[in-house]
Formats: C-alpha cells, sequence, structure tokens
C-alpha cells in the first residue's frame, strides 16, 4: 500500500510538472508476485557474477555488530541518510 505522500504527490502533479511517482516495495513484490521475484533476483545476480553492475560497498562491519546495528536501524526513522521503510 503506497504512503499516503505517494497519493498526495501524484494527486498534485500537476503543480509540479505532471511528473508522478510510482509506489514499489521489494517485500511485496516477493509476496505477490514469487515466481517473478525469483526470476527478477536470478537476473540480478548474474549479472552481478558476470561483472555488469557493481555495487557500492560503504562499509564492512563485524557480523558481531549485526545485533546493535540491527536494533538501531528498526528504531530509528533515519539511517544513513536513507528513510527507512
Amino acid at each position: 500500500m503506497p504512503p499516503v505522500r505517494l497519493k498526495v504527490w501524484n494527486g498534485l502533479s500537476f503543480l509540479v510538472g505532471c511528473r508522478r511517482a510510482v509506489w514499489y516495495s521489494i517485500t511485496d513484490r516477493r509476496v505477490t508476485h514469487p515466481e517473478e521475484f525469483k526470476a527478477d533476483m536470478a537476473a540480478l545476480f548474474d549479472l552481478l557474477r558476470e561483472g555488469v553492475i557493481h555495487p557500492v560497498v560503504v562499509d564492512r562491519l563485524p557480523i558481531a555488530a549485526a545485533r546493535v546495528i540491527g536494533s538501531a536501524w528498526r528504531g530509528s526513522e533515519r539511517w544513513g541518510g536513507r528513510r527507512l521503510a
């Protein structure tokens, strides 16, 4: 379900040059279209393996820090400059 801000943005799109936004959630996609999701993930990992795409890794953290980082991530509205869904 798209957030209210997205609905408002699309409702007032005539004010911003008719630009519209589309809701996308990888979790929703996995649940609603599992076979397409699996195919998409397979294609993504093929591109990674072939070196076609290159993910940017900002930091590497020890696995022992996962619990602390996960708690901070879930408990904050913003983390790393990105809004958490």
